[in-house]
């Protein structure tokens, strides 16, 4: 199994490939490009996505189509809670 994982920050990164190591296989993707393609190959059999992407773009747009075109695929939102960020939570988990 392969958990795609598209985190900003480098210490969140090393957190979630730490804790899954030994459960599953990480792909850590470099941006929103990389993690819809292991999606749509159906490699990614999980997403853990931030609300923003590396570049600071938002994902929402790539969540959108994860759960449009693949609804078989758990999306967890990984989210620093920090101010201005209720909004945006709100946002992906619509």
């Amino acid at each position: 199994m392969i958990v795609a994982v598209l985190l900003r920050e480098i210490a969140a990164r090393a957190r979630i490939h730490d804790a899954l190591r030994g459960h599953a296989a990480v792909r850590l993707c470099e941006n929103q490009e990389e993690l819809l393609t292991l999606v749509a190959e159906g490699l990614a059999a999980i997403v853990v996505v931030d609300l923003r992407d590396r570049t600071g773009a938002s994902t929402l747009p790539a969540v959108h189509a994860i759960r449009e075109g693949f609804p078989s695929v758990p999306v967890i939102g990984y989210v620093h809670v920090g101010t201005g960020a209720s909004r945006d939570i709100i946002a992906l988990a619509r």
